[in-house]
């Protein structure tokens, strides 16, 4: 039997010559491509795949990534729940003595205790923080290598050193690497942030009641220390910690006092702007209803 081939150009089955017989078209070749044909697919096919497992690796890398933020993230939950759970225990205890419930011998002890892991925990606060900083500066660093070098390669295409092809290859992998250095270290000033805000996460109502026995304290220490309730070495010791402990706690209530007499002042703006005239009588109540509502979460 006769061998065939269909030709390419006409679609018709024709006898293996060197043109076809019904539209002339060159059948030459033809056996080379059909084999080149698997092996471009083959290449194709290896091409796709290598692209495949860089996502996935690049996947990896970003889920180990955010692995790892989430612990560190917990780690300094824990921590820094731990010193503030301490110091808000010594400033307690502060203020008991100054009530006369509980005995110098018994509050020097528990003092001791707490002053002491307050130091230990700080220590670790501090050892963390180093860390963190490391990692954000190697982070920082490598985010301006990558950015570099994509704009590098931008530039090389475009002065015709590199194909555009090339640079269209390797642009997705630096963009991928750029974003997650990116997200990494925004993680890590976040950690850091939370690092030195050793009274985050306390109630504003809180806050203003521990405020309140600190300012306490420091008034009372020097009547303590005349009474012989207190040891005047322990109650020098106790008067800095107090200074420490109200600069904290004023770290945290400041902003909401500068919003509250911010509220205040726009309460006495209100009024003089309704007593010219400027605003109508239910503007007034609306827009005092509002202040007035936020006053109200501002401490709770």
């Amino acid at each position: 039997m006769e061998e065939t081939t269909i030709c390419r150009n006409c679609g018709r089955e024709v006898p293996k010559t060197l043109y076809c017989i019904y539209c002339g078209a060159p059948l030459i070749g033809l056996e080379e491509e059909e084999r080149e044909e698997p092996e471009r697919v083959e290449g194709r096919i290896a091409a796709r795949s290598e692209a495949e497992i860089g996502g996935v690796e690049a996947e990896t890398e970003v889920g180990e990534a955010r692995v790892e933020a989430g612990e560190a993230g917990g780690d300094v939950e824990e921590l820094m729940s731990r010193l503030r759970d301490h110091y808000i225990w010594r400033l307690r205890l502060c203020g008991i003595l100054c009530d006369g419930g509980v005995s110098e011998e018994v509050f020097e002890r528990l003092y001791d205790e707490y002053s002491t892991k307050i130091e230990e925990l700080q220590g670790e606060r501090e050892r963390f923080s180093s860390r963190l900083r490391g990692e954000l500066e190697e982070r920082r660093r490598r985010l301006e290598e990558a950015k570099r070098e994509l704009e590098e390669l931008n530039v090389r295409a475009a002065v015709g050193q590199m194909p555009m092809v090339e640079v269209e290859e390797r642009t997705p992998r630096l963009r991928r690497e750029i974003e997650r250095l990116e997200e990494e270290a925004s993680r890590l000033e976040t950690e850091l942030s939370r690092l030195r805000n050793v009274m985050r996460g306390i109630k504003p109502k809180e806050l203003s009641n521990l405020e309140e026995i600190a300012r306490r304290g420091l008034a009372s220490i020097d009547r303590l220390i005349r009474d012989r309730r207190l040891k005047g070495e322990l109650g020098e010791r106790v008067r800095r910690d107090l200074r420490e402990t109200l600069r904290l706690l004023e770290g945290v209530v400041g902003d909401r006092r500068r919003r509250e007499e911010e509220l205040r002042m726009e309460l006495s703006l209100l009024e003089a702007r309704y007593k010219v005239g400027e605003i109508t009588a239910s503007e007034l109540e609306e827009r005092k209803r509002r202040i007035r509502e936020e006053l109200e979460k501002l401490w709770l």
